[in-house]
């Protein structure tokens, strides 16, 4: 079995926790055992993809929040990240860049998923912050529609917090090529509305913008709060 009989009992009552309102207690134990999971080599992908769409519930739960503040508990989801590019089917990177995302609307949370502290990980040393930046530019740079639209909420959430110059360069040349497609306006209000917020805290990355260059024209029609991103950005770039 993928699970003790007395791991799965935890994982039961925390399914219990997170479909009620009150009365049954929460037990972080259950987070930990998810996030092991996560990594086993015993268990299938389909319910890896399970537990992935299980966590992107939890992790809007203040209790689960609290939770991940700990390394241990927090240590083997972040590793389970770190292979982010090598997880299959593409709906497990889908979910995984959900929950990321909800990680991200918790401000404590915020904080602890974008530390720069590096941490043994793989056989390397890599921050937290290096893995979600990773992550987000492969969700970015997919050919898989939704993966890509994910992603773009993604990055948006981070850009809301402060990120390092190296993470704003990588994530900023990510948006660049994206916006050089034809993409739908949410999701190009999301990731130009990402570039512009990099472009005015790093010059660096105002630099990489008119090295690289864009054409925004076919999305300044398209609606006004495109155009004014639209305009924003050639501001920055002149």
């Amino acid at each position: 079995p993928s699970l003790t009989e007395p791991e799965r009992k935890s994982v039961e009552q925390f399914c219990d926790f997170l479909q009620s309102q009150n009365g049954v207690q929460f037990s972080g134990e259950a987070v930990r055992i998810l996030g092991r999971s996560l990594l086993s080599e015993t268990v299938s992908q389909e319910a890896k993809l399970h537990l992935t769409q299980l966590l992107q519930a939890a992790v809007t739960r203040p209790e689960v929040q609290g939770a991940l503040q700990s390394e241990e508990t927090h240590g083997p989801v972040v590793l389970f990240l770190h292979r982010f590019d090598t997880l299959q089917p593409i709906t497990l990177q889908i979910a995984a860049t959900k929950m990321l995302s909800n990680i991200c609307s918790d401000q404590g949370s915020h904080d602890w998923l974008l530390s720069t502290q590096q941490r043994p990980m793989g056989g390397e040393q890599v921050a937290k912050q290096q893995v979600v930046v990773k992550a987000t530019v492969t969700g970015l740079l997919s050919e898989e529609a939704t993966l890509r639209k994910n992603a773009t909420v993604l990055v948006y959430n981070l850009c809301l917090a402060q990120v390092t110059e190296d993470s704003a360069v990588e994530l900023a040349s990510a948006l660049l090529q994206c916006l050089g497609e034809t993409v739908p306006e949410p999701e190009a209000f999301r990731s130009l509305s990402s570039l512009v917020q990099l472009m005015k805290s790093f010059t660096q990355v105002s630099g990489l913008a008119q090295a690289i260059g864009v054409d925004l024209t076919q999305y300044s029609s398209q609606s006004d709060r495109l155009n004014t991103l639209s305009q924003q950005y050639l501001q920055l770039v002149s």
